[in-house]
């Protein structure tokens, strides 16, 4: 029997590899962590909507206090048309006493640098190592980077995104087993059929932090969230001219930021306001694709995928880093009750496959019926067809606020929770017992 502990490999540095990280040492699992970047939580301007759900995760974590410091709660939500005629208006707060914690907003990067900060054991993270390849030994894993470093470990975890190499490796290794665990035409569960321009911008006229607008219209959404500092979050959504299929996803320019611009730029996202007015006052913007997809299969042998590298979220509905701390704290508690069951002994390679297997089994399910949910709302709040724009238009207002409220992030109903971390302790439990 080995002296060495358990070891789990984490490739990438974001927000699901940290959380992973942090997870699995407050629990006493050994790890490390391999960052292709230089550094922990860039400078990228790009922002985060956390759902409650994923803020019962942060609050299990130890992170709550922290993340709420440093994000804002939204409070109101106005809908306009194209036209710039209100549809409907309604309070965010009910979400609050329906699921316990708000809906907030902030930077990616300052969720990073929490998590970062409460990690203790910053030395098992090794940043600027590129992933070449991952090798199956007999007794575990070892992970070569272009920089010539190896990481040996007895299973890997896939945190590396979308564009996942480690994922990559796990097909690889599949095929070259001669497993058909994995279709060579895997690519073609992917599709795009979405774009956005995300951005962050300064303060503008008199739009106040906490306030959420959107502007629907045809195969168009604008949305601003009004953040800390009154700094606007914002999101150019936009349907493509045809759906895209593969991994091979479609690029966009500057060109097609400018031409979009040209024509919804007039569109009054608040009285006085335009969304001209909004993206002249920019900090940062950059256009991206859209794609959508959940990949059937999460693991092989020793390899486990997580987050983006296996599922992939419509941004609209804020629930892509929810889900993913979600199928992270699965991924943990599975991994130690296994550990627990051994006398917390290195696992064979095939209980690994069972705590994989497990959590497949409690995370797909509902990832798929988020995923699919996800791609309707965007469908529906860019009118893709009369139906949606009529509904939009002329039913949805008439639902009550706290009911609407609650259509509108029915995502965080049924969540996963961490059985290995304290119970979350929801802020308006907490705001209800101040008050006795």
């Amino acid at each position: 029997m080995s002296d060495e502990p358990f070891k789990v490999a984490i490739v990438g540095g974001g927000y699901t590899g940290l959380a992973t990280a942090l997870h699995l040492e407050i629990l006493g699992i050994d790890w490390v962590l391999i960052e292709a970047h230089d550094v922990i939580a860039p400078q990228l301007g790009a922002s985060i909507g956390l759902a409650p759900n994923g803020m019962a995760i942060i609050d299990q974590l130890g992170c709550l206090e922290d993340v709420e410091k440093r994000s804002t709660a939204c409070r109101s939500a106005q809908m306009r048309n194209g036209e710039g005629k209100v549809m409907y208006s309604f309070a965010v707060d009910p979400i609050r006493q329906i699921h316990g914690y708000d809906l907030t907003f902030t930077e990616r990067r300052i969720v990073l640098e929490i998590f970062y900060d409460h990690i203790k054991s910053k030395d098992k993270i090794f940043t600027g190592q590129k992933v070449q390849s991952i090798e199956h030994t007999k007794d575990g894993v070892e992970i070569y980077t272009q920089e010539g470093h190896t990481f040996t470990a007895d299973l890997v975890v896939g945190a590396d995104g979308i564009h996942s190499h480690v994922r990559g490796q796990m097909w690889k290794a599949a095929w070259n087993d001669g497993s058909t665990a994995f279709s060579r035409q895997i690519g073609q569960d992917v599709e795009t059929e979405y774009g956005c321009v995300f951005g962050l911008s300064n303060r503008t006229n008199d739009l106040k932090e906490g306030q959420i607008y959107q502007v629907h219209t045809f195969d168009r959404m604008l949305g601003l969230v009004m953040g800390q500092n009154d700094d606007i979050y914002w999101f150019h959504f936009f349907r493509a001219p045809k759906k895209h299929t593969g991994m091979d996803l479609p690029r966009y320019t500057e060109k097609d930021v400018e031409r979009l611009l040209a024509e919804d730029g007039h569109r009054i996202v608040k009285d006085g306001t335009t969304f001209n007015d909004i993206f002249n006052n920019r900090k940062t913007h950059v256009i991206t694709p859209l794609p959508t997809h959940t990949f059937q299969g999460w693991h092989y042998k020793r390899i486990i995928c997580l987050g983006d590298a296996v599922a992939k979220f419509q941004p609209i509905q804020g629930q892509g880093g929810c889900m993913a701390l979600e199928s992270t704290a699965a991924f943990v508690d599975q991994l130690y009750n296994a550990l627990e069951a051994n006398n917390m002994q290195k696992l064979s390679a095939e209980q690994i496959e069972s705590v994989f297997t497990k959590t497949a089994e409690v995370r797909l399910a509902r990832t798929k019926k988020l995923v699919g949910e996800g791609l309707t709302f965007m469908r529906f709040a860019s009118w893709s067809n009369w139906i949606f724009r009529f509904i939009d238009s002329y039913i949805v207002g008439l639902i009550p606020q706290k009911w609407l409220a609650s259509l509108m992030f029915a995502g965080s109903t049924g969540a996963y929770k961490s059985t290995t971390l304290p119970a979350p302790s929801p802020i308006y439990e907490r705001s209800k017992a101040k008050k006795v």
